[in-house]
């Protein structure tokens, strides 16, 4: 092993294809020691907490003892590790700023820190990443989610942060310069996971083969419909079931994940209008990426939205299949919780 460890901080984008290549690196702890790659934090506490604490956003009343001393443990973690290499992976450390990134870095010592960002085309990301708000209690339309990326600056532009890939790049290279950010772009739906995950693993330096891959799918998308159902249910919750780690992750587990997306469901796509600003800023984005020093790993062209994408108005989700939705719903939910009363 030489001197210096080499430690990757994978921070996205959300809905690039994160939690699948989690769940692969997670099956496949064993393969991936045996290569020297150790995965970081080494408990699924302190991987929860993690991001939290950096944000500064731990609760006394609901967070326990032990998350508040998250960075003292991962430290110790980073020390102790046996590998030349180690992996931290949380989309949601993109939405940090400079000073909340120092803290985690100060926490690695003796590493040679590197970045990943997986990013996949905005046509597609844009539509996943208001139901994966929605799954966390948002009540933001879609086109009001839109309408946040297509205005510039503002309160909406900074809370979305981590899902634009220049708000994340700037925070990140006051600590890691470019050529030690490695850009993967997902590619198109008809390649296949197998191709993220094998671009992913050249960056890591992992044999793809040994990894298992038999993983369950813990983060499909809602139907638009479902969606909307879901976004009016959080209306109508008002002030009950506010915090979004205590309570309400009830809600998506048995309302989101077990009734609704049972229920298939025509998939959400970006609205027409959307259409011109989504291929500039996609435009926008290759060109940085081109010329900013970075490590592509995939294909800028990957990038670029798909005509298909885009929902014209006569797509919109009506009453009448909202009604349907929601009864279907309620019929699923007397039956799971008859049937399995314990659960």
């Amino acid at each position: 092993m030489g001197d210096t460890r080499r430690c990757y901080i994978h921070v996205g984008l959300p809905k690039s294809g994160t939690s699948y290549l989690q769940s692969v690196f997670r099956a496949s702890e064993d393969a991936l020691s045996a290569q020297g790659l150790d995965l970081l934090p080494t408990t699924a506490a302190g991987r929860r907490y993690l991001s939290v604490a950096l944000r500064d956003k731990l609760d006394p009343d609901t967070d326990p003892p032990a998350a508040f001393r998250v960075l003292d443990r991962l430290h110790r973690d980073a020390l102790a590790a046996t590998g030349d290499r180690a992996l931290i992976s949380q989309e949601i450390l993109g939405a940090l700023t400079p000073e909340q990134i120092k803290p985690l870095v100060d926490a690695l010592p003796g590493y040679d820190l590197h970045v990943v960002v997986t990013v996949r085309d905005l046509a597609r990301a844009l539509p996943s990443g208001w139901q994966q708000e929605t799954q966390s209690r948002s009540t933001t339309t879609l086109q009001e989610f839109v309408d946040g990326f297509v205005r510039t600056g503002g309160r909406a532009a900074r809370k979305r942060r981590r899902r634009v890939l220049e708000s994340v790049l700037d925070s990140w290279e006051h600590h890691v310069p470019p050529e030690k950010v490695h850009v993967v772009t997902v590619p198109p739906r008809s390649a296949g996971s197998e191709v993220l995950l094998e671009r992913y693993c050249a960056v890591l330096g992992v044999d793809p083969a040994s990894l298992d891959r038999d993983v369950r799918r813990d983060n499909d998308a809602l139907g638009v419909v479902q969606a909307e159902l879901l976004r009016r249910v959080n209306v109508a919750l008002g002030d009950r079931l506010t915090h979004r780690r205590a309570g309400y992750p009830e809600v998506r587990k048995l309302l989101a994940k077990r009734i609704l997306l049972a229920q298939g469901g025509r998939p959400t796509r970006l609205p027409d209008s959307a259409r011109s600003w989504c291929v500039d800023a996609s435009e926008a984005v290759i060109e940085r990426l081109a010329g900013g020093g970075y490590r592509i790993v995939g294909d800028l062209d990957d990038l670029r939205p798909d005509p298909t994408s885009f929902a014209p108005p006569s797509e919109s989700v009506t009453e009448a299949e909202l009604l349907d939705s929601a009864v279907r719903a309620i019929a699923d939910l007397l039956v799971d919780r008859i049937d399995s009363p314990g659960r």
